[in-house]
C-alpha cells in the first residue's frame, strides 16, 4: 500500500507543478507521470483552462499550493486488482497582474483508480467531481441532511416564514457563511450534484433571508428541510405532501433567480461594477437565456473586480467571470443581482 500512496503523492505534486509551467516544460513533465494518456489529457486541458482564464484578464498564474487528504481506500483481496482512492484536494492559486497578486482557492474531490503494471502503479482514471458547473432540468440528490428536523405543515392561507424575526438581509453574515463552507458541504443541509444554488441559498438564509413555504417543491416557494440546532428557527413544509428535501427555487439556479426577482425584490444590475458583497452572479454558459449556475460575491480584487465563492467546483475568491471553467465559452452571459 505504501507504493501506491507514493504514486498518488507523485501525481498530486506533478499537478501542482504543471499549473505554473509553460507549455513546453509542462509536456516534458507529462511524459514522466505515472498515469495513462486519458488522465494526462484531462490534466492538460485543466492547465489550458487555467492559463486561458488568467490571460483573458492580463494575469499569469505564478504559484499553486496544494493540500491533499486521502478520504478512503478501496481494494479487494486479489493482488492484481485495482485500487480505488478517494481524495480531497485543496488548492490556492496566486495570479499576478501589474505587480498585484490575487489569491483564490478551490477544493476538488477525486475518485482515482490505480493499477499495478510491471511493478509500478499507474493512474488509470481520475474522476474529478463537480467541474462542469452546470445545472440540468433535474437535480440529483447526492446526500440528505443529517437528521433532518421534523417538518411542520405550512399554512394554507399565507406564506409560512420564521427566521430572525423581521430583520433585514445581513451581507456580512451571508459572506461569513460563504467563507466558512466554501470548501465542503454543510452536513445539516442536503447536497446536490450541482450544488451551486443550494450553497448560495444557504448563504442567503444565513444572512437572514426568511424561507417561504408555498406548498410543493415546484410551486415557487424557497425552503429546505435541514437539521437544525437547539434553539434555531426554521421554516419547513409537510413531509406527507412534499417528500423533496428542498424547493426548486432553493436548489436550481434559474428558479432561484426567478424567485428572488419576482418575490424578494432583488434588482438586476447592468454592470459587475455595481455589485456589493452578498450580491449574486448568475451564469448562462451557452448564451441560450437559461441560467445554469450561481455564485455569491465575497470580495474584490485590487482592480475592483468582484470575486465569488461557489459550490460544484468549490471555490473561494475566484474572479466572477469564471473564464477558467469547463463550462465557459465566449457565448457566456452573466446576470448580476442586487439582494435588497
Amino acid at each position: 500500500m505504501e507504493a501506491v500512496l507514493h504514486a498518488v503523492q507523485t501525481w498530486f505534486a506533478a499537478r501542482n507543478q504543471a499549473w505554473t509551467l509553460r507549455s513546453k516544460e509542462r509536456e516534458r513533465l507529462f511524459r514522466s507521470l505515472p498515469a495513462q494518456t486519458s488522465s494526462v489529457d484531462m490534466l492538460r486541458r485543466e492547465c489550458a483552462r487555467l492559463e486561458r482564464g488568467a490571460e483573458l484578464h492580463g494575469q499569469r498564474l505564478v504559484r499553486a499550493h496544494s493540500h491533499v487528504t486521502i478520504v478512503r481506500i478501496e481494494r479487494n483481496n486479489h493482488p492484481k486488482s485495482p485500487v480505488t482512492i478517494y481524495a480531497r484536494e485543496w488548492v490556492y492559486f496566486t495570479q499576478m497582474a501589474n505587480s498585484l497578486a490575487h489569491v483564490h482557492g478551490r477544493a476538488l474531490t477525486h475518485e482515482m483508480v490505480w493499477r499495478k503494471t510491471d511493478h509500478h502503479w499507474r493512474l488509470v482514471e481520475d474522476k474529478v467531481c463537480g467541474q462542469e458547473e452546470t445545472c440540468g432540468l433535474r437535480q440529483p440528490l447526492v446526500r440528505s441532511a443529517i437528521r433532518p428536523y421534523p417538518l411542520v405543515p405550512p399554512s394554507r392561507t399565507s406564506v409560512a416564514v420564521m427566521r430572525h424575526g423581521e430583520s433585514e438581509f445581513d451581507r456580512l453574515r451571508a459572506v461569513r457563511y460563504a467563507d466558512l463552507w466554501w470548501n465542503e458541504a454543510n452536513p445539516s443541509y442536503p447536497q446536490y450534484g450541482n450544488d451551486g444554488a443550494n450553497f448560495v441559498s444557504q448563504c442567503l438564509y444565513a444572512g437572514g433571508m426568511r424561507m417561504s413555504v408555498l406548498g410543493s417543491a415546484d410551486s415557487g416557494g424557497w425552503w429546505c428541510q435541514f437539521a437544525r440546532g437547539k434553539g434555531e428557527g426554521a421554516a419547513h413544509v409537510s413531509s406527507d405532501s412534499v417528500p423533496e428535501p428542498s424547493s426548486e427555487a432553493w436548489n436550481r439556479p434559474g428558479r432561484l433567480y426567478e424567485h428572488l426577482t419576482y418575490h424578494r425584490g432583488a434588482v438586476p444590475l447592468s454592470s459587475s461594477s455595481d455589485l456589493l458583497i452578498g450580491d449574486l452572479v448568475f451564469y448562462d454558459w451557452t448564451g441560450s437565456g437559461k441560467v445554469q449556475h450561481v455564485a455569491m460575491v465575497t470580495d474584490f480584487d485590487a482592480a475592483g473586480r468582484p470575486l465569488v465563492n461557489a459550490h460544484s467546483l468549490d471555490c473561494q475568491y475566484r474572479l466572477y467571470t469564471m473564464s477558467d471553467s469547463l463550462a465557459w465559452s465566449d457565448k457566456c452571459r452573466y446576470r448580476f443581482l442586487r439582494i435588497p
